[in-house]
Formats: structure tokens, C-alpha cells, sequence
């Protein structure tokens, strides 16, 4: 019976141990997410933002942005046909509201898998404390198995 007792209390550390990897994984993706949403925020990346990105993937992400942006503006804003006064300045403005719809969508992109991770840590935490309390009961019972077995010598 002892021997159950202490197979169970090691699954569980396992499990528990496996629950607390991933919500320390979801976090680190929420502050990826954070930091990125901040970037792009203003529909501009610079290169103190690329250079403060925690990882490559967020560094990727921030780049992919920034080109994108930047091609798409220039695409939409060369086939427009106006005169060669004040050209610069409509395309400067134009492409300030490419890049700012571009922010807009992704923001929105962003705050739905920031929902979903948001959602995943709970049901994550939520496992968590139901192990945290298996585990607790399961090592309280093998205490009261090995103090009720244990011979007693008048």
C-alpha cells in the first residue's frame, strides 16, 4: 500500500513539475506579446526596439512589421497619381496612415492570442492547484497509513 502512495505522489510531482514549465512558458509568451504590441504601437519600429527584444522571435516578428510597412506604403503610395508638389509630404502622410492601420490590425491580431494565452494560464493554474491538493492529501494519507501500520510495543 505504501508503495501506491509514493507512486502517486511521484506522478504527481511530475505533473506538477510539467504544468509549472508551461505557465512559465505562457508568461514569457505574454511579455513577448507586450513588448511587440508596444513596438508597433506608433505603426513605426526602431532600432532600439529591435535591439531590446528579449528573443529572436520577437526581433523576427518586429522586422517582419517594419518591412511590411514599409513595403506596402511605398507600393500604395507610388501608384497614387498626384502632382509633384508637396509629393514628399502626402506620402509621408500617407504612409503614416498605412503604418497606422497596419498597427491597428495587428493590435487586434495580438490582443486574440493574448486572450487565448490568458485563457490557457488559467486552465493551467487551475490544474495546478488541483495536483497542489491532490499531492497534499496523497502525501497526508501515506502518513496516516505509516503511523496506523506502524507496530506499537507496550
Amino acid at each position: 500500500m505504501l508503495g501506491i502512495f509514493t507512486l502517486r505522489s511521484t506522478q504527481l510531482t511530475g505533473k506538477i513539475n510539467d504544468l509549472e514549465y508551461e505557465l512559465m512558458q505562457n508568461t514569457q509568451e505574454q511579455e513577448n506579446l507586450t513588448y511587440y504590441s508596444s513596438c508597433i504601437g506608433d505603426g513605426y519600429v526602431t532600432a532600439d526596439e529591435l535591439a531590446g527584444a528579449s528573443n529572436a522571435s520577437v526581433r523576427n516578428n518586429l522586422s517582419i512589421f517594419e518591412t511590411n510597412a514599409q513595403a506596402i506604403g511605398t507600393s500604395q503610395a507610388q501608384g497614387l497619381s498626384i502632382s509633384s508638389s508637396g509629393t514628399s509630404n502626402y506620402t509621408y502622410q500617407y504612409d503614416q496612415q498605412v503604418r497606422q492601420q497596419l498597427a491597428t490590425q495587428e493590435q487586434q491580431r495580438i490582443a486574440a492570442i493574448s486572450d487565448t494565452l490568458t485563457k490557457e494560464k488559467q486552465r493551467l493554474e487551475y490544474q495546478l492547484q488541483a495536483y497542489k491538493a491532490e499531492l497534499e492529501s496523497t502525501e497526508q494519507a501515506n502518513d496516516s497509513f505509516i503511523s496506523s501500520t506502524a507496530p506499537r510495543y507496550s
